[in-house]
């Protein structure tokens, strides 16, 4: 029934609008809402505006909180929030860790911001989005970002380069992954600070959070916007013993137990924050908002839903979000309609009284009418997808959801209002409602695949960064699959991939090829080393002992493709894993270049003064 062309399913569906009307599944726009308005005395003024603190974990699952029933699992700050907000019951994210965030910070669906992966070149946010931190600092707001940021190491898609003005991160998707600083574990990291890289002292979590509370005192005084979007309980596991042992004492597998420690240790963080902002009197007017950014990687509770991390049902997206704003908005409610991170930065414009740009369109709505109870919300169609491949699929791993069904991969169908857990499929009980979410599903996939064929170019050459060190995290192609940790480089497997660059300026560029990072020191085995840029290449011989294979040329301005080889003597080829890119200075004009000197010529014994050579 569904083997259908890609977009030819307008003239097989019957009845589409009289569906869409039985079934209520219709597209929320929020211009359709009815204007809601806050309570007490509005939000007009300057000094009323609310600060705001965004806290997000990282693969903490809908299960993985004891006020949702987690018996293991001692989360005692976090259900203090809980009590104490609005919880979104139905809220949905994506089902892996860069495309939620591009989606959380822009208000639009990931795949139309450029990522649609957490690697391969696709966890990169386009230039010409606009993020949470680009509108709060606009509207005069101090905006910092602590912990994961995960949509680029380096310029122009770091947070420092998107409207975060102080900028505390780590590299790549995690600690110890490839673009993270090199033998980095939890413990003691070196942290990127705007850009530099610094040693830092204790555990990733606790220095996030601390970081945080300092930045919130030192602007106790001013409007703040706080990012902070942990890096745990993702992989690796690790985490200080006193937190994870009463877990392995009550029987709990220790990876599962590791997994707990890390939650337990973050809401020990969530209470010194809590706690903070009670002591500085900033509770009340502090829109503070926790979810996390996809379904849980741990193999505890999972509250009966079906998948986890990566799934397309429920388990792999639904995910906790409490908001609480206790001067405007009354908590300890529950909202059980369809929402999603896409609805996250359009909500926190109006509620900040922040005008949204006139050319940015969000594909969120304002949550606001369901905060403050109104009834007069209609009801909407969302999509998730999990592509995590180089180039997107239709379908692949893709769930579009309504308030009562879900369809997975455009076959299954499930009424989860009677069927939660996503066990029974009815595809073939409500073949009308397979067509028009199917209908829904290809017009919305035709809009948001316009850019595709685009690339997310790392700039070289910018004043902002120079040098550049691109790693093969973001590499084009399969190899950046086998590169994308520390570990794997480790193994040294031969792995290519190209990079998407752009230079900057017109110029003379060094270029150092690594198979780790400078301050590594590793030796290359290979003894030939090759670079293609554009249709320039250039190849050399690499001498005994040197830990990079160097290369100077003249580069013009623009987009290309850079792409490098080492070899070695029994014919073993990998590409460089690391390389560092420096512009040196403008290029060397003909005219500009020094006139050229005769050499001097030898000395010449003098003729003797004879009449023989008159």
């Amino acid at each position: 029934m569904h083997e259908r062309s890609r977009f030819g399913l307008a003239d097989a569906i019957r009845g589409v609008a009289a569906w869409a009307v039985v079934l209520g599944i219709v597209q929320t726009m929020a211009a359709a809402q009815r204007p809601a308005r806050l309570p007490s005395e509005g939000r007009g003024a300057l000094g009323k505006r609310p600060n705001v603190i965004l806290v997000m974990t990282d693969d903490q699952g809908y299960g993985d909180l004891g006020c949702h029933g987690n018996e293991l699992l001692k989360t005692a700050a976090l259900d203090q929030l809980y009590r104490e907000s609005i919880r979104l019951t139905n809220f949905h994210v994506d089902p892996t860790c860069s495309p939620t965030r591009a989606a959380l910070l822009t208000g639009r669906y990931s795949v139309r911001t450029g990522v649609w992966h957490t690697l391969m070149g696709r966890s990169l946010l386009r230039r010409d989005e606009r993020t949470l931190g680009d509108l709060f600092a606009a509207a005069g707001y101090c905006t910092a970002v602590f912990g994961k940021w995960h949509l680029g190491d380096n310029y122009p898609h770091r947070a420092v380069d998107r409207g975060f003005q102080v900028s505390l991160v780590h590299g790549g998707g995690g600690i110890g992954q490839t673009p993270d600083y090199w033998g980095n574990n939890y413990f003691h990291p070196v942290l990127h600070f705007n850009g530099k890289p610094v040693k830092t002292s204790g555990y990733c979590t606790d220095i996030f959070f601390s970081s945080a509370i300092k930045f919130i005192e030192d602007n106790r005084d001013r409007l703040f916007f706080v990012y902070l979007p942990t890096n745990v309980p993702h992989s690796p596991y690790q985490v200080d013993p006193k937190y994870s042992t009463p877990y392995v004492n009550q029987g709990v597998p220790p990876t599962l137990a590791a997994f707990y420690g890390m939650i337990t240790n973050f809401d020990a963080n969530m209470a010194r924050l809590l706690k903070k902002l009670d002591d500085l009197g900033l509770a009340e007017n502090t829109i503070l908002i926790y979810l996390t950014d996809n379904g849980t990687s741990g193999q505890g509770f999972n509250v009966q839903m079906r998948g986890r991390k990566g799934s397309a049902y429920d388990g792999g997206h639904r995910v906790p979000c409490f908001l609480r704003w206790p001067a405007k908005l009354e908590g300890g409610f529950d909202v059980p309609q369809l929402t999603a991170h896409i609805d996250i930065a359009p909500t926190l414009l109006e509620l900040c009284d922040i005008p949204k740009p006139g050319s940015l369109k969000f594909d969120g709505c304002s949550l606001l009418p369901l905060l403050v109870r109104l009834e007069d919300w209609a009801p909407r169609t969302v999509f998730v997808q999990s592509h995590r491949i180089e180039h997107p699929q239709p379908w692949r791993q893709s769930a579009v959801m309504t308030e009562q069904y879900r369809l997975i991969d455009g076959r299954e169908l499930y009424n989860v209002q009677k069927d939660a857990g996503q066990l029974n499929d009815v595809a073939g009980e409500a073949p009308e409602v397979v067509d028009l979410l199917r209908f829904q599903y290809e017009q919305w996939y035709q809009e948001v695949s316009a850019r595709f064929g685009e690339y997310c170019e790392v700039v070289v050459g910018s004043p902002e960064q120079n040098p550049t060190v691109l790693s093969g995290f973001d590499w084009h192609g399969p190899g950046a699959e086998q590169v994308w940790s520390q570990r794997q480089i480790a193994d040294r497997p031969q792995a290519n991939g190209f990079w998407a660059v752009e230079v900057e300026r017109e110029g003379q560029y060094r270029f150092t090829l690594r198979e780790r990072p400078a301050a590594a020191r590793f030796p290359l085995k290979a003894t030939a080393a090759r670079l293609k840029i554009g249709e320039t290449i250039q190849t050399g011989a690499i001498r005994p002992g040197a830990t990079g294979a160097v290369f100077q040329l003249a580069l013009q301005a623009g987009k290309t493709q850079l792409q490098t080889w080492l070899a070695e003597p029994d014919g073993a080829v990998r590409g460089a894993y690391f390389v560092e890119v420096e512009y040196l200075g403008p290029p060397i004009r003909k005219d500009e270049m020094p006139r050229q000197q005769e050499p001097p010529r030898p000395d010449r014994p003098k003729p003797p003064r004879s009449g023989a050579y008159r």
